[in-house]
C-alpha cells in the first residue's frame, strides 16, 4: 500500500506531454506533421535495420564468451519484443523480459540468463552516457551545469560496473540494482541466487568488445534519428546531432513516464532551441520517432510471432 503511489508516477511524463501540446497548439504540431519529406522518412525507417541487427549480434557475442550458443534468427527475436517491452514500461525495465527468453531457450538458471542482459544493459547505458556528454560539452555555454551533471553521472555508473566485476563488492551493488531497479514483479531475479548470477563473468576481453560495438550500436541509432530530423527539415551539424540525442534519451529513463514520452519531448524541445529550431518541430520529430520504432517493432512481432516467456511474473 505504502508504495501505490509509484504507479502514478508514469502519469508526470503524460502530464508534461499534454502540456506541451497545449502550449504549443495541436494546430502547430499537425502542421510540422504534414511538412515531413517522404523520401527521408521511408530512409528513416529503412535504417533501423542496422541497429536492430547489431542488437542481438552484440548480445549474441556476449552469451558466446558465456559458453550459450542462440541462433541469431531467436536472438533478433528476443530483442525486438524486449524492445517494445522497453518502449511501453517506465525506465525501459520491460527490455529485461529477455532474461525469461533466454531461460526458456537455453533451460538455465534464472540468475545465469539474468548476467548476459544485465551486463548488456549496463553497457548500453555506459555508451549513451559518454556520447551525451560529448554532447553536453557542444551546449555547456547555454546550459550551465550540464555537461558536469552528466560528467557525474557517468564516472559514478563506470565506478558501478568496474565494482559490478570485482567479487568483493559485486553482490553489494548487485542489493543495489535488487532494490532500487529490478521491478517488483522481477524480484525474484536476485533474490533466489547471488551467486548464479556472478558465475561465468565474461572477461575484460569480452566486455570491452561488448562495449565497443554498444557505442557503433547507438551511432547508428542517432544517426537514423538524423535521417529522420532531416525528413522535418531540422537542420543541425551531425556531430552534434548525434551526441546531443543521447541527453535526452537519458532524460527519457527517469522512472516519471512510459517509455520516455513527455519528458524526451520537453528535452528535445528545450536542447534544441540553441539552434533555433522551434518546438513544434522538436516534438512533432520526437513523437514520430517514438511512433515508427512502436510501428516497426510491432510489424517484427507480427512478422516472427509473439509467445509469452513462462512463468513471466
Amino acid at each position: 500500500m505504502k508504495d501505490s503511489w509509484k504507479g502514478f508516477l508514469p502519469l508526470i511524463g503524460i502530464s508534461i506531454l499534454v502540456y506541451l501540446l497545449y502550449r504549443i497548439g495541436p494546430g502547430r504540431i499537425l502542421d510540422a506533421l504534414l511538412t515531413v519529406r517522404p523520401g527521408f522518412l521511408f530512409l528513416a525507417i529503412i535504417l533501423y535495420l542496422p541497429f536492430l541487427i547489431m542488437q542481438p549480434l552484440k548480445w549474441g557475442y556476449l552469451l558466446s564468451k558465456q559458453g550459450i550458443k542462440i541462433r541469431f534468427r531467436d536472438l533478433f527475436r528476443y530483442n525486438v519484443i524486449s524492445w517494445a517491452y522497453g518502449m511501453l514500461t517506465p525506465a525501459k525495465l520491460g527490455s529485461l523480459i529477455r532474461i525469461y527468453y533466454l531461460r526458456d531457450h537455453t533451460k538455465k538458471p534464472l540468475a545465469t540468463c539474468a548476467t548476459s542482459v544485465i551486463i548488456d544493459r549496463m553497457l548500453d547505458l555506459l555508451s549513451v552516457t559518454i556520447l551525451a556528454f560529448i554532447g553536453a560539452t557542444f551546449l555547456s555555454s547555454f546550459f550551465i551545469g550540464l555537461q558536469y551533471s552528466i560528467a557525474a553521472f557517468m564516472l559514478v555508473f563506470f565506478a558501478g560496473i568496474v565494482l559490478f566485476f570485482q567479487p568483493r563488492w559485486n553482490r553489494h551493488i548487485l542489493r543495489v540494482v535488487y532494490r532500487f531497479v529490478v521491478p517488483k514483479r522481477m524480484k525474484g531475479l536476485a533474490a533466489k541466487s547471488f551467486n548464479e548470477l556472478f558465475e561465468n563473468l565474461p572477461g575484460f576481453r569480452s566486455i570491452f568488445v561488448t562495449f565497443v560495438l554498444s557505442i557503433l550500436t547507438w551511432v547508428l541509432l542517432y544517426s537514423q534519428l538524423f535521417v529522420l530530423a532531416h525528413a522535418f527539415s531540422i537542420s543541425v551539424p551531425y556531430l552534434q546531432f548525434i551526441t546531443i540525442a543521447p541527453v535526452t534519451t537519458i532524460v527519457g529513463l527517469i522512472p516519471v513516464t512510459i517509455g520516455g514520452i513527455g519528458t524526451r519531448e520537453a528535452t528535445y524541445a528545450v536542447l534544441f532551441s540553441v539552434f533555433g529550431i522551434q518546438a513544434a518541430l522538436m516534438v512533432s520529430f520526437s513523437l514520430t520517432s517514438h511512433m515508427l520504432a512502436l510501428v516497426v517493432a510491432v510489424a517484427l512481432l507480427v512478422r516472427y510471432g509473439f509467445r509469452k516467456p513462462a512463468e513471466l511474473p
